[in-house]
């Protein structure tokens, strides 16, 4: 069964970081966030929220500007990516090794050739 979405209205949000509701709809009309409308109320969904407090450290305490903040996310996220390719291929390599020593050892047997290590 799945569980409904929990939104998190943006006069929290507001009061939570601080800011004024206006700048997080700047933040939405960037493209940073998205703002969900439900009932006349104005919500951010949860990974938003955590997607927000970068944008408000960056912005407040780094006084980065928007666009600064669109790219330095755009990079973080691309970093992400290229972290789970190299995990992805590490994991690859790791088990092609494996299978690699695998076939070598069943090849020494079927040889007769065993070594001591």
């Amino acid at each position: 069964m799945l569980r409904p979405k929990k939104y998190i209205s943006l006069q929290d949000v507001s009061d939570f970081f601080c800011i004024e509701v206006d700048e997080c709809r700047e933040f939405a009309d960037f493209g940073l966030i998205t703002i969900i409308s439900k009932r006349n109320e104005a919500y951010i969904e949860p990974q938003d929220f955590e997607r927000l407090k970068s944008i408000v450290s960056l912005y407040k305490n780094l006084g980065i500007n928007k666009e600064g903040i669109e790219i330095i996310l755009s990079m973080r996220n691309r970093i992400i990516e290229l972290q789970e390719e190299i995990d992805r291929l590490n994991h690859k390599v790791e088990r092609m090794e494996n299978e690699y020593v695998q076939k070598n050892i069943e090849m020494t047997k079927k040889l007769g050739i065993f070594f001591e290590l």
